[in-house]
């Protein structure tokens, strides 16, 4: 049964504050994007929210807590996500903050006790957002299963391959 790794919580919850700070609309695959379709994600950015930087931090707050929170089953959280509106979890949490805006379209999260994986919008590339050392982050487009440390020092040589370090 997943347990919350206060990190990975810690991350979920500063991409959450990201991907509400400037939302993407898209609930089509940019492949099948078509005029109608972005003229209601234009629209969608449009309708008016209150996603100021004090609303995001007390919403960030909330839903840190409900991460690390068992529900009344002893169960945590390990997925969020947004159809064409936000999940019960993150609804919960924007509410004690009063955040009122749309949320982005189509964006998944899964909670691992070692990374956390996101994805924005309809056909969104996933990234496996790592911990590494000295408050960095490795992300990458596949869940990293072997020996962070030996990637680690592949990272500060260069070989950073398909993958991307942040912080």
């Amino acid at each position: 049964m997943y347990q919350p790794n206060p990190i990975i919580v810690a991350r979920a919850v500063d991409l959450w504050k990201r991907a509400l700070a400037a939302p993407k609309y898209q609930h089509e695959r940019p492949e099948f994007a078509t005029l109608m379709t972005d003229m209601q994600s234009m629209m969608a950015a449009r309708i008016p929210k209150n996603n100021t930087p004090d609303v995001l931090d007390k919403f960030g707050a909330a839903l840190h807590e409900l991460l690390l929170k068992p529900d009344e089953n002893g169960r945590h959280v390990d997925y969020l996500g947004v159809d064409y509106g936000p999940d019960s979890t993150l609804q919960a949490a924007a509410d004690v903050a009063g955040l009122r805006m749309e949320f982005p379209w189509k964006t998944r999260m899964y909670l691992l006790s070692d990374c956390v994986s996101f994805s924005i919008g309809a056909g969104g590339h996933t990234l496996y957002h790592h911990p590494m050392p000295n408050g960095r982050w490795l992300l990458a487009p596949r869940h990293i299963e072997h020996d962070l440390g030996e990637i680690a020092r592949r990272v500060d040589a260069g070989d950073t391959g398909d993958m991307e370090v942040e912080g």
